[in-house]
């Protein structure tokens, strides 16, 4: 509906725009007469068309003059700036309401956790590690090595705090480390960044007797007390089949891509 009304406006202007140059070679001195009449055979048909805009209907044959012209050619104009002012103000508040649910989605799935809702500022492009900047720091009591979770699962750990934005160092960076569990064994196992174009981690130092299949869930082992038991890293997406699994390249997929996520929650100690 905005839409149309925004075309309606535009096709106003051409219109007024047309008819402000007929209306000036009316009045050209010299050939005064010939000028008038073809003024007149070109706008005869335009005087009876009726802009329609938002507060009221008006008729080509009510402008008298290149003022009165001008001043509704630019009464339109500030019509469409409005209009698209408020297309533009929905179009945040329905950004906003969205990310608003998905931070309350986000808080009930980990209630078991003090945690302090957060929004990405910045998303790293650098080919050597992969962070992200969030729009809180000191101001809300955070401290580096807290853990930052997505609606996917783990997302990283703080590395660096602000005063009112902190530094997240996201699990596919390539010093990210993280001791696993892979599927129903029992032994840990260590799951590092590796900065492909995907989202990518993989395993390391698998025990030989692993069993490790296309689809298994990883999730944190709690080893090393820096990351808390149970919260999902990702899937096994890839296994390569070698003789030993110790030798093996295993890839891990997060659950969903980090480039698209918004909002997170840091876990507060």
């Amino acid at each position: 509906m905005r839409r149309s009304k925004k075309r309606k406006i535009l096709v106003n202007i051409l219109a007024l725009i047309l008819l402000l140059i007929l209306v000036f070679l009316t009045n050209v001195k010299g050939n005064e007469s010939y000028l008038k009449q073809f003024g007149n055979i070109i706008t005869k048909p335009l005087r009876t068309i009726r802009f329609k805009s938002k507060n009221k209907t008006v008729k080509v044959g009510e402008f008298k003059n290149i003022d009165d012209l001008k001043k509704e050619l630019e009464r339109l104009e500030n019509e469409n700036s409005t209009l698209q002012a408020e297309i533009q103000t929905k179009e945040i508040l329905v950004e906003d309401n969205k990310r608003l649910n998905e931070l309350l989605k986000l808080k009930e799935r980990y209630v078991q956790f003090d945690t302090v809702p957060v929004k990405i500022r910045y998303k790293s492009t650098n080919n050597f590690s992969d962070y992200v900047l969030i729009d809180a720091g000191k101001d809300f009591g955070l401290e580096k090595n807290m853990i930052v979770l997505s609606e996917a699962g783990l997302y990283g750990k703080i590395i660096e705090v602000y005063d009112e934005e902190s530094k997240v160092q996201t699990i596919t960076d390539p010093s990210s480390k993280i001791s696993v569990n892979v599927g129903k064994n029992l032994d840990s196992i260590i799951a590092q960044g590796t900065m492909k174009k995907e989202d990518k981690l993989i395993l390391n130092l698998i025990p030989d007797n692993a069993d490790i299949s296309l689809g298994d869930q990883v999730v944190t082992s709690g080893v090393g007390g820096v990351y808390p038991k149970g919260i999902v890293v990702g899937k096994i997406s890839k296994v390569e089949n070698m003789s030993k699994l110790s030798d093996k390249s295993v890839e891990v997929t997060p659950n969903k891509n980090l480039g698209d996520i918004e909002v997170l929650l840091v876990i507060k100690k």
